[in-house]
């Protein structure tokens, strides 16, 4: 069963289980618009909420803004002076120019924003698997340096060879 919230005119985010996960999609009906997180990338995207809230606030005051956050995999949250949006988008690295945005994601605007948030609290309140899941976590979840440096979600865009051997 999948269950569909609301945040704003033919956009919304849904619920489903997928092979005995959770997966939370944020999408535009009748486009390819949309961010997909698992529970851990969720709960990262959770974590950064309040520094996006912080990015919006020093929009509207008109203050330069360039905020982007890494919430797992490819994926960034960012807010940007010009643009009176929060994106989610995934991002590749683009040889000797860094890190470029794909079309893969969804802008949204203010408004939804607000939306979404109260929507948050709507799906934890019903999904509590969900609402426990906690961030990849160094700490937690690597056991070395090696470990962190193959996780996808905390080193998407190295290869353990080459990220591990520079070190040595």
């Amino acid at each position: 069963m999948v269950k569909r919230y609301c945040i704003g005119e033919n956009r919304y985010v849904k619920v489903k289980k997928q092979d005995g996960d959770n997966i939370i999609t944020i999408f535009e009906e009748g486009t390819d618009k949309s961010a997909t997180f698992t529970d851990r990338r969720w709960a990262q995207f959770v974590v950064h909420m309040n520094q996006v809230d912080e990015s919006i606030k020093s929009l509207r005051e008109r203050q330069y803004v360039k905020h982007q956050q890494h919430i797992g995999g490819r994926w960034f949250l960012c807010v940007t002076t010009g643009y009176r949006c929060v994106d989610i988008r995934q991002f590749y690295d683009k040889e000797g120019e860094g890190l470029k945005p794909t079309k893969k994601g969804i802008a949204l605007r203010l408004l939804e924003w607000e939306k979404l948030k109260a929507v948050v609290n709507q799906i934890h309140q019903k999904y509590p698997k969900i609402a426990a899941a906690q961030p990849c976590s160094y700490q937690l979840d690597h056991s070395n340096l090696e470990g962190a440096l193959n996780c996808f979600e905390c080193n998407p865009f190295q290869t353990i060879g080459e990220s591990f051997s520079s070190l040595i």
